[in-house]
């Protein structure tokens, strides 16, 4: 039996078409798929006049601070300044933002699988000594150990003021009797050092119902109540060159009426 005849033009005519369909289910089955991811994920951080421009427009749609903080707030109530500009030279493998500042990405990775990963394998004194000069610690009561075990102060667990614990690590007399600043807690969360004494971990909104406190509002933002909780780092600067000083320049008692109002 004879094979039929084959017109080999619109052979080739009708291979074109198929192949040219699928090629366009293809390609929007793919556009579904980006339009979706930039949607759901691009599109929380990034500002794009429609979907299929996320992943070509960069800007952002508010500052890292706060964007990173709607996740990490714990995370930006004590820890390496960020969104400012830096004071020494940063090497390019740590990025700044388009003015120059230092910004959560500047440590971490944001993208992918690495989301939250630092930038860089080195931890510790290492990481930190990559931009910072030693000297910087070794001027800190406690030689920068503090602030060189991490970048932040851990909020994690159920302790109710886990940034004063962190502190406590370092700056606790039974740990270093002979360190500048002896410093001792007690099982009611009253903290004493250099002659004087104010409790951690306790609300400060429940104090201030007995009267003789500036409501929250009214607080300096330096002053930082971990989950509204009083805290070492109420008073003192945590990630700073000057680790340890006071939140206020205020001379005498004046610290002190920051919060009270008497």
């Amino acid at each position: 039996m004879p094979f039929p005849s084959i017109n080999l033009s619109r052979l080739f005519w009708a291979i074109t078409v198929v192949a040219s369909l699928l090629a366009t289910l293809s390609a929007f089955s793919m556009l579904q798929k980006a339009d979706s991811f930039d949607s759901e994920a691009c599109g929380s951080c990034h500002l794009g006049k429609n979907k299929g421009q996320i992943k070509s427009d960069p800007i952002l749609i508010s500052t890292q601070e706060t964007l990173c903080g709607s996740c990490h707030g714990d995370a930006l109530m004590a820890s390496h300044p960020s969104g400012i500009p830096p004071s020494m030279q940063v090497p390019d493998v740590f990025p700044l933002d388009w003015k120059g500042d230092i910004t959560c990405s500047t440590c971490h990775e944001t993208h992918n699988d690495k989301h939250g990963v630092l930038r860089v394998t080195e931890r510790g004194e290492a990481f930190c000594g990559a931009c910072h000069q030693a000297d910087f610690f070794t001027a800190m009561a406690d030689g920068g150990i503090s602030t060189i075990i991490s970048g932040h102060l851990d909020a994690s667990g159920e302790l109710e003021d886990p940034f004063s614990i962190q502190c406590m690590i370092c700056h606790d007399d039974k740990g270093d009797p002979d360190q500048a600043y002896p410093v001792s807690v007690n099982r009611d969360g009253i903290i004493r050092h250099k002659g004087s004494s104010h409790p951690v971990g306790k609300s400060y909104e429940l104090a201030s119902t007995y009267g003789g406190y500036k409501p929250m509002t009214e607080l300096h933002k330096s002053i930082v109540l971990p989950n509204g909780l009083m805290s070492c780092v109420s008073c003192h600067q945590g990630y700073s060159e000057n680790h340890g000083a006071l939140v206020s320049t205020t001379a005498g008692s004046g610290l002190c009426f920051e919060c009270h109002q008497l």
